[in-house]
């Protein structure tokens, strides 16, 4: 109970990740357990015998997975003295490069 209370937002986010963890764990172990092949297969393709839509929603979670990961790292880095300033300087570089390319198209 204590622990919604924290940092709010935060703390759903981390909960959506778990539940994003366990879908992943649940279509891998229904992928497992009805025969189909591995989804470890690098392949241009899906692998024949796994249904289209089973392997669309593990790619799809995946996706959703490690965008989540990488900008809940981004938000945990933001605490940090060091970590901090630095991505503050990086967002400021990257808005002024975007300004500059706006202007730079326009002429």
């Amino acid at each position: 109970r204590d622990y919604f209370t924290l940092a709010g937002w935060i703390n759903y986010w981390d909960l959506q990740i778990s539940f994003t963890w366990i879908i992943l764990l649940g279509v891998r172990l229904c992928s497992y357990f009805l025969g189909y092949e591995r989804f470890a297969i690098p392949e241009e393709k899906p692998p024949q015998n796994v249904p289209w839509a089973v392997y669309q929603l593990y790619n799809f979670f995946w996706a959703i997975q490690a965008a989540s990961l990488s900008t809940r790292s981004l938000v945990l880095f933001q605490t940090s003295e060091y970590f901090g300033v630095l991505l503050r300087m990086i967002t400021r570089i990257i808005v002024e490069l975007t300004r500059f390319l706006f202007v730079l198209s326009v002429i």
